[in-house]
């Protein structure tokens, strides 16, 4: 008499094939989710970055023009914690360009799971002149 169904072999088999799908998907799902948050962290400084390069333009039309300058700071968000420096220079150059633009580098550092990350963004920014200062923003 033939009883129907599995034996203990095939279902052991089965469960370990199972065992080895499941252990796939998590570690796909594992990637991307340090792939997001990893895009999170860049698209996070960049808005920083940014952000610091137009509070620099905003301070060059207060006062009269942006000066050469260095600044640094930290900041935490999302648990994770962040370093900037910002600097506004003299374009090496001596071109047209070098007597009307300074150049602004804003960047900022990071550690992602032990491993330092950094991210920057440069610009020019107008030197402002006397004259321009009397028109309407």
């Amino acid at each position: 008499m033939k009883k129907e169904g599995f034996t203990f072999i095939e279902l052991m088999i089965s469960i370990v094939i199972l065992y080895f799908g499941l252990c796939v998907i998590l570690n796909s799902f594992i990637g991307a989710i340090r792939a997001l948050n990893a895009g999170q962290n860049y698209i996070e400084s960049a808005s920083f970055a940014r952000e610091k390069i137009e509070e620099m333009e905003i301070a060059s039309y207060e006062n009269k023009g942006l000066a050469l300058d260095k600044q640094s700071g930290n900041f935490t968000s999302r648990g994770r914690d962040f370093f900037w420096r910002s600097e506004a220079a003299e374009i090496a150059d001596r071109s047209e360009l070098a007597k009307e633009m300074l150049l602004v580098q804003v960047s900022l550092d990071w550690k992602e799971r032990g491993i330092p990350k950094s991210s920057s963004i440069v610009t020019y920014l107008p030197k402002i002149k006397e004259e321009a200062r009397d028109f309407p923003l």
